[in-house]
C-alpha cells in the first residue's frame, strides 16, 4: 500500500481488513460433510469435472460479480479482493465477500422476493429467490441450508467495524 495515497486509500484497507476478521468471527455451520471443494494449499479448488458457481447477479439491487472458489482453511478464510467466494455444501453454497460497490456491496438493499441468478461453469444458469434477510451482529451463528434442499446463504459486513453482516437465504426457483 502506498503511503502517498491518501486518507481513502488507507480507509478502504482498514474496512476491507476489519471485515475479513468480521468474516472469521462468524461461525459457520452445516450438518452437510461433504463439499465440492477441496483445500489445496492456502486456496481452495473445485475438484476436477466439479460444475460451480462462476457469477451472480441481483438486478434489482445492481449486483453483478464473478465468484471464485473460497472456504476456510489453516489460514481462515480465502477472500477475494475485487470478486466473491463460495463454499459448497451439499446442493447448497455460501457466497461471501466485501461490502465495496464492485462485490456486495447493494445486498443489504435485497427485499424478500428480488431474484439472485446464478451461472455455472458449464454455461447453465439457475434462478433463485430471496426469502430470508436479516442482520446479524457481533459473534453470530450464521446457519447453512440442511438436507437436501438447494439454497444460497449470501454473506457481506454490514457497517463500520464490522459489528454486523447481512445474510440473505435465496432458494432455487
Amino acid at each position: 500500500m502506498a503511503v502517498d495515497g491518501g486518507w481513502g486509500m488507507w480507509r478502504k484497507a482498514i474496512v476491507i481488513g476489519l471485515c475479513v476478521v468480521g468474516l472469521a468471527a462468524a461461525e459457520i455451520t452445516s450438518a452437510e460433510t461433504e463439499y465440492r471443494s477441496v483445500a489445496k494449499g492456502d486456496a481452495i479448488v473445485a475438484e476436477q469435472g466439479a460444475v460451480t458457481p462462476v457469477s451472480m447477479a441481483i438486478p434489482s439491487v445492481s449486483v453483478e460479480v464473478k465468484i471464485l472458489p473460497g472456504g476456510k482453511t489453516g489460514g481462515g478464510w480465502i477472500l477475494a479482493e475485487r470478486e466473491a467466494n463460495y463454499w459448497q455444501m451439499g446442493r447448497s453454497f455460501l457466497v461471501y465477500g466485501h461490502n465495496t460497490d464492485e462485490v456486495l456491496g447493494n445486498l443489504g438493499k435485497a427485499e424478500l422476493g428480488d431474484v439472485v441468478k446464478i451461472v455455472w461453469s458449464d454455461g447453465s444458469g439457475n434462478n433463485y429467490r430471496v426469502v430470508e434477510k436479516k442482520l446479524v451482529r457481533g459473534k453470530s451463528e450464521i446457519n447453512t441450508p440442511r438436507g437436501d434442499s438447494r439454497q444460497i446463504v449470501l454473506v457481506t459486513c454490514g457497517g463500520w467495524l464490522d459489528w454486523e453482516r447481512w445474510v440473505v437465504v435465496a432458494s432455487e426457483v
